[in-house]
């Protein structure tokens, strides 16, 4: 069993190992440097009884003090075995420069592992020099310079941001932390604020959350269009996140929570399900036969380890399932679970029962700024859509996500006039182009779609003499069509160059149709996903658009294109290895 443990230890990571059979040795390779574990082995085995009892004093006192002085260490170890030890990788010597003079500490190489990574060098040495200078300013520093008597405070200013001071010793001890930016000494900015990422402020990620929202609000505005059969309005912050009104007259209810993929999944009995839960059912009990289903969505996932009451899916699943709680045990944790709501919301569990018969759950696992994209695959299946070129369709989908933020505000919609009308009561006015404000239909959408299809610049309008330049041709092609122009090309290779010129003119045209012509120009040099140029052209040859005829059916760009030879290129012409003369 301890040969099993001890190889598992050194596959996965938590123990570093050199030599081989009996002579290998396991060690952390923070404890020792690694190039010198063999030294450090030699050096281990080479310690006296003796010896080994004073390296166990010093070791006991730094678990206690976490720093001593170079001098206290000597005296108990001497200098002979403290050289070689420190030598060997047992000890870090951090040193205090002012103007007293310099002042050594030693520190053990594993200290402040519980506190940090211990893989981030950087942070060790930082903790440590700045425990030398404190344990200076304990130990040594006079009063008249600043001598720490309070070093507990002292540390909960530090970590607080708050200053402390004045004192001469702070300009002096602290000298390599200044200058490495862990402190900054008072009336001096560590830097300045347009070149220092406050990884403090919550304010980007609370956006980017609330971004998130607005996007799976616009994909399913976009429904409106692709989806006609169940939705004709979509309605933003009002009552939910947003809900969505089917032909039917009824509704779906549908509430987003996010979370960073570095949390834990969502279980029953966290307070933003809980929360949500009770938010359903209130709403059902308020408005009784309204809503038809009511989508608890996540862009991150549920735990679902096992059939428990943590499992919030198998629960909606099994009350739907039965229909309800009727028959079940007071311990069973589905009527557990649908009375801890009841008594929470002040309803009665038959109503939260009913509720959550129609609650689902969608964990889309996924970053929330992925989801941009998903908007614009959404907007593709619009009719039309599909043959704008891709900026556009990117333009498009952001001012549908716009309209979705615009209407999760108290944007109001509606005619000025109406707010200036005699004999009119002004706050219900108010209210009516407030609510209708938080409403997206159909045509909302599609006057987007059309306004920005109209300012597009058809593909037959465009002046193919300008999307390719001779920059913009490898130098070999270049290089090709002179010696063609000077007649020094066989006439099969001649008709074989220009069926190529023409399959990549045709190809190119048809990429600027389904990408746009700044796209085009990157497929064409094979840099979309990382694949070379003939992988691409092989993809697109077997697009089903492409099946059963030749991409050399279009020449609209010979013209330009042939052209080259009498267009200077702005590359260094390429010269052959040998004359062929």
């Amino acid at each position: 069993m301890q040969r099993i443990f001890s190889a598992r230890s050194q596959e996965i990571g938590f123990v570093d190992s050199e030599g081989e059979g009996a002579d290998r040795l396991l060690f952390n390779g923070n404890l020792f440097r690694r190039n010198g574990v063999a030294k450090s082995k030699l050096i281990l085995e080479s310690l006296k009884s003796a010896e080994k009892t004073l390296v166990a004093d010093v070791a006991d006192r730094l678990s206690r003090t976490g720093c001593l002085d170079v001098a206290t260490v000597r005296a108990i170890l001497g200098d002979a075995l403290f050289d070689k030890l420190r030598a060997a990788g047992f000890y870090d010597v951090n040193t205090v420069s002012n103007d007293q003079g310099n002042h050594s500490y030693v520190t053990a190489p594993a200290a402040f592992h519980k506190f940090v990574n211990p893989f981030v060098d950087d942070a060790f040495d930082m903790a440590k020099a700045l425990v030398a200078a404190l344990s200076y300013g304990i130990t040594r520093s006079s009063a008249g310079r600043g001598r720490i008597m309070m070093p507990a405070v002292l540390i909960g200013k530090l970590v607080s941001g708050r200053e402390i001071g004045p004192a001469t010793a702070i300009g002096e001890d602290y000298r390599v932390l200044e200058l490495k930016r862990v402190i900054a000494p008072p009336g001096h900015a560590m830097t300045a604020p347009d070149t220092e990422l406050d990884k403090t402020d919550p304010g980007d990620d609370v956006a980017a959350r609330f971004d998130f929202q607005h996007c799976y609000a616009a994909i399913n505005a976009i429904r409106l269009i692709t989806d006609e059969a169940n939705v004709t309005e979509v309605i933003c912050e009002n009552h939910e996140d947003f809900i969505i009104k089917q032909p039917t007259g009824r509704f779906v209810g549908t509430q987003i929570k996010t979370r960073t993929h570095s949390m834990p999944p969502f279980k029953t009995n966290d307070a933003q399900v809980t929360k949500g839960l009770k938010r359903f059912c209130l709403l059902d009990g308020k408005f009784p036969g309204a809503f038809d289903t009511f989508d608890f969505t996540t862009n991150h996932f549920f735990w679902e380890d096992e059939e428990s009451k943590n499992n919030l899916p198998w629960l909606l699943r099994a009350m739907r399932e039965r229909g309800g709680i009727k028959g079940l045990s007071g311990k069973n944790p589905l009527r557990q679970f649908v009375e801890d709501i009841a008594a929470e919301a002040g309803l009665k569990p038959a109503e939260v029962a009913a509720t959550l018969q129609k609650t689902t759950t969608r964990g889309h696992q996924m970053a929330v700024g992925h989801i941009r994209g998903a908007v614009r695959d959404a907007l593709a299946e619009c009719p039309g859509v599909n043959e704008m070129p891709l900026a556009t369709v990117a333009q498009v989908a952001n001012a549908i996500i716009d309209l979705t933020r615009a209407a999760s505000t108290k944007t109001m919609k509606g005619p000025i006039t109406d707010l200036f009308a005699p004999g009119t009561d002004l706050a219900q006015v108010i209210d009516d182009q407030v609510l209708a404000g938080k409403k997206i239909c159909r045509a909302d959408i599609q006057v987007i779609i059309d306004t920005f299809k109209a300012s597009s610049t058809p593909y037959q309008d465009v002046d193919l003499t300008t999307l390719i330049t001779p920059a913009d041709v490898p130098t070999n092609l270049v290089r090709a069509m002179r010696k063609l122009a000077r007649g020094e090309v066989e006439s099969g290779r001649v008709t074989n160059i220009e069926d190529r010129i023409r399959s990549f003119e045709f190809l190119f045209i048809e990429w600027s149709k389904k990408h746009g012509a700044e796209e085009a120009l990157t497929l064409g040099q094979g840099r979309r996903s990382g694949r070379s140029d003939v992988a691409v052209l092989d993809a697109e040859r077997r697009d089903p658009r492409h099946q059963g005829r030749e991409l050399a059916a279009h020449g609209r760009m010979a013209q330009p294109l042939l052209a080259l030879p009498s267009v200077q290129s702005n590359r260094p012409e390429e010269r052959p290895l040998q004359s062929t003369s």
